[in-house]
């Protein structure tokens, strides 16, 4: 959404994500971040997390169809649907986000991040519907969504 505007939000933003296990998007942050220069590859922070994330996983598009292939739960359809996410899939992410609403996931956490990943795959009118849809805790950052 182009939020991220400094070395901090890079590195933040990195860091949750690794948190999360979800390394690829954390590598495809940094890099951003290196690419428009605005993370420095010498800042402590930086090279922390670059030397971090060098060995991590970051399963591949046909591993993440094997683990959808395999996925039962709402659980792992979100998660699989995250990493898709992270890859810029976001059109097999929004897939997998349908699959765990269906599946009795959190409809509200589902309808989040389905409106988020059709909004970045061009449906931006399925996006809206899915974001307003959104009630609770995740409202609010529904609601940026839909100003974004």
């Amino acid at each position: 959404a182009g939020a991220l505007q400094t070395s901090g939000d890079y590195t933040l933003f990195a860091t949750a994500a690794s948190e999360q296990g979800n390394f690829g998007e954390a590598q495809s942050v940094i890099d951003e971040g290196l690419a428009n220069k605005k993370v420095d590859p010498n800042a402590k922070l930086a090279r922390d997390i670059i030397k971090g994330l060098k060995d991590k996983p970051k399963p591949t598009a046909a591993e993440l169809e094997t683990a959808a292939a395999a996925a039962k739960t709402a659980t792992a359809f979100n998660a699989v649907g995250n990493r898709f996410y992270g890859l810029g899939n976001y059109a097999r992410a929004a897939d997998l986000y349908r699959k765990a609403a269906a599946a009795g996931g959190d409809a509200n956490l589902a309808n989040l991040h389905l409106g988020m990943a059709l909004v970045r795959a061009g449906d931006k009118a399925g996006g809206i519907a899915a974001l307003k849809s959104v009630t609770g805790e995740y409202a609010p950052i529904a609601g940026y969504w839909l100003v974004y």
